[in-house]
């Protein structure tokens, strides 16, 4: 019994997991030996025409289903629920084996069915499991590399977390190998952040997402897990740069971590956009998936595994604020993803974890609501669609019933919604990358050059000293060391520029016309009758001396132009004399540079020149919207 429980808010618990239960087993479907649900699946363009379908996934089908099944049965140990995991395995197999899809993801992909198998075999001991899932990951292992995303959800973490399944199951080197490969890749992904370390970002995306599922604290937590289960330094230092990118980002104005993405058609259509200061402090929003909720569970994890008081900090001051807006305003949706679980299951994990009664408390009034709400629609709404039932966990009503099994069973392990590695690993991994090592391959990739000419700098092996403090004693030594030479004290200064630069806070223009040029959409080329000048983020080095360049940020880092004397002169001029038109431009150049051609084949000259820099994006002409 939960210490801070009596004995009719217990058996209330119970009460209400048998519901729940009951009902998963009355929408089971039969064929033949196997069974398996159908969950809701939404229509993208309507979420009112969602439709039912036999999902494969744990975010949204039976794979999540299966994991469901399993804790129950951990908690109450009937068969019945053993049973059914067996039989929706098996349909799992057969479906997933089916599938020409080559999505691998933990919760949205493919790669959800290994973690099962080794779920599975945890539970029965039964070899079949075991060897499923080796050979299922031996199939597919060519998709866990380069894989186009880093996160939880769908993305590099959770592929760790299933290789690392896998290998605890199996100790097939060759997936330990490969989970070496995937970490190398997570670091490879890594951005340099004016606090921490953050990843890869899509071009709609304001900045390096925070949140569980798409943003960094799933990844820290991810990195956390491992470095904990596998004693590594290394994966320990850069989960916590994970934590530290993301910290910064905390709004005072909502209280919570806010949501960085940007709906498409507001970078389509920027001149739509009516407050751009608001657009550019993002969404508020507080869920498993992104805002402080899921951001406080993975804080609270941390807090247990590293004592750190600022992590149980930053969990408490969301939870006393998500408390206190749910008391004032309540909604019908009760799903993890989005909705109150994720606030019960937050509630009840904290209750836990620093045994605080009135944690555990506020979780069950959360469920008692969720439950009454049930009980008087005959259903609990969808995250889809508030109208249809669904089964499913992170969208569905089963998101309740793993609050019911927190609370019941604080120590139930394969818990989807907050996957840590509790149980002591059968194979350790002793050959994660250091500290020392990750820190010298991140500054290596913003100063390739400067490393390559400066032999013994001994700069990465202060463990606790940050990056942007190492970047300085690099400048420190090259700026006082008599043996450094001036080509390489060049090469740092545009490396060291190409940081600040990437590092600058992107504006709304910029984040729009990345966009668009990311998408490959037409730049206007009417100019003519336009102000022409640099556009932001485009900076010019080094421009009187022998070797000038032009260095730009970019969506996704900055590149670096070398410059032709003309170039230089033209984009210079710009620079320094913005606002001139075409016909200005053209009127100084052809007396002061071209004035041994016809004023037709300067025009021409120059015209070629412009149009390729408002190409690149390298300037812009006021008023050039047409491709918005």
């Amino acid at each position: 019994m939960h210490p801070h429980l009596n004995l009719s808010q217990q058996k209330n618990l119970d009460h209400w997991l048998q519901q729940l239960n009951e009902n998963l087993m009355q929408e089971c479907i039969y064929e033949g030996k196997l069974t398996y649900w159908k969950t809701l699946e939404p229509n993208k363009a309507d979420h009112n025409k969602s439709y039912y379908n036999a999902d494969t996934t744990i975010y949204k089908g039976n794979a999540g289903i299966i994991l469901y099944l399993l804790a129950v049965y951990y908690y109450n140990q009937d068969e019945v629920y053993l049973n059914l995991a067996v039989t929706t395995t098996e349909w799992l197999i057969k479906q997933v084996n089916q599938d020409l899809n080559s999505h691998t993801a933990l919760y949205t992909g493919k790669s959800g069915l290994i973690y099962v198998l080794a779920c599975m075999y945890e539970i029965t001991e039964e070899e079949k499991y075991r060897e499923h899932a080796i050979s299922f990951l031996s199939q597919n292992k060519r998709y866990f590399k380069d894989h186009y995303s880093d996160d939880l959800l769908s993305g590099n973490a959770g592929n760790l977390l299933v290789l690392d399944k896998a290998y605890q199951a199996s100790g097939e080197l060759w997936i330990r190998d490969l989970f070496l490969e995937c970490v190398n890749d997570l670091i490879d992904n890594t951005f340099l952040s004016n606090q921490g370390i953050k990843w890869r970002y899509r071009p709609n995306f304001i900045d390096s997402l925070c949140g569980f599922s798409h943003g960094a604290a799933g990844i820290g937590f991810v990195l956390l897990e491992l470095a904990n289960a596998h004693q590594s330094s290394g994966l320990s230092w850069l989960g916590e740069q994970a934590y530290q990118y993301e910290s910064q980002h905390y709004s005072e104005d909502f209280k919570t971590w806010p949501d960085f993405r940007i709906h498409p058609k507001k970078l389509e259509q920027p001149n739509l956009v009516s407050n751009v200061e608001d657009l550019m402090r993002g969404e508020e929003v507080n869920g498993w998936a992104h805002g402080g909720l899921g951001i406080a569970m993975t804080r609270l994890r941390a807090y247990v595994l590293t004592h750190q008081p600022e992590y149980k900090k930053e969990a408490l001051k969301v939870i006393e604020h998500a408390v206190r807006k749910y008391s004032d305003k309540k909604t019908a949706n009760f799903t993890v993803t989005n909705g109150h679980a994720s606030l019960s299951y937050l509630l009840a994990y904290g209750g836990a974890v620093l045994n605080n009664k009135e944690l555990t408390l506020e979780a069950f009034k959360v469920i008692r609501d969720a439950m009454l709400l049930r009980a008087r629609l005959g259903y609990l709404p969808s995250g889809w669609d508030i109208n249809k039932p669904d089964q499913s966990i992170f969208m569905g009503q089963l998101g309740i019933g793993y609050c019911l099994l927190r609370l019941l069973k604080p120590e139930s392990p394969n818990d989807p919604l907050l996957p840590a590695v509790t149980k002591p690993p059968e194979y350790v991994i002793k050959n994660t990358p250091t500290i020392s090592a990750i820190k010298r391959k991140i500054v290596k990739r913003y100063f390739p050059n400067t490393l390559a000419s400066c032999s013994g700098l001994p700069l990465f092996d202060n463990v606790d000293e940050s990056l942007h403090s190492t970047i300085q004693k690099i400048s420190d030594h090259i700026g006082t060391s008599e043996e450094v030479q001036n080509e390489a004290k060049n090469q740092f200064v545009i490396e060291n520029e190409k940081l600040k630069l990437e590092l600058e806070k992107p504006s709304f223009e910029f984040l729009w016309r990345a966009y668009q040029q990311v998408m490959g959409m037409p730049t206007s080329m009417n100019y003519s009758d336009s102000t022409l000048s640099l556009n932001d983020y485009v900076k010019i080095i080094a421009k009187d001396s022998e070797n000038p360049c032009l260095i730009v940020k970019r969506r996704y880092g900055v590149e670096e132009y070398a410059l032709e004397p003309f170039g230089c002169k033209l984009l210079t001029t710009i620079e320094q004399c913005e606002n001139r038109t075409f016909q200005e431009l053209l009127n100084d150049f052809h007396s002061s540079v071209f004035d041994q051609f016809s004023f037709t084949q300067c025009e021409k000259f120059l015209a070629l020149q412009i149009e390729e820099y408002l190409k690149a994006g390298i300037i812009k002409a006021d008023g050039n919207t047409s491709a918005c």
